[in-house]
């Protein structure tokens, strides 16, 4: 089916999904064009089929190398979730949330204990 001049970039795997795609949005007219993010951890099995994927299905392929920028972004997100982490344990104890919400010290303790907080760490901190 020749193009309709719209170009579409699909992420590319290698495997079924992304392949099903490509065959799909050419069967509408689209010109296709495949890329693969390379991230750490990524096989170079995976780069390899998605290179063959498209190369079997005549479109270009891309490999797109964005390991600097995927570990900046990852520290970013988990430098935030720390200082979040530790602004909550600074501020809020469960003696507050208690009396903010109207439930039972117990409840509270028990909700924080299994979302993963150390209780301990923060009736520490509220008593410093």
């Amino acid at each position: 089916m020749k193009g309709t001049g719209r170009r579409v970039l699909v992420a590319m795997s290698g495997g079924v999904d992304s392949s099903a795609a490509v065959y799909l949005l050419r069967e509408q007219g689209y010109d296709c064009v495949g890329a693969t993010m390379e991230l750490y951890g990524t096989p170079a099995e995976t780069l390899e089929d998605a290179r063959a994927a498209a190369e079997r299905m005549g479109i270009p392929h891309h490999v797109l190398p964005l390991c600097r920028e995927f570990e900046e972004r990852v520290n970013q997100v988990a430098d935030k979730a720390r200082e979040l982490a530790g602004e909550l344990r600074r501020k809020v104890t469960p003696e507050e949330l208690s009396q903010e919400t109207g439930l039972s010290g117990k409840a509270i303790r028990d909700a924080m204990r299994l979302s993963g907080f150390k209780i301990e760490d923060i009736e520490t901190d509220s008593k410093a």
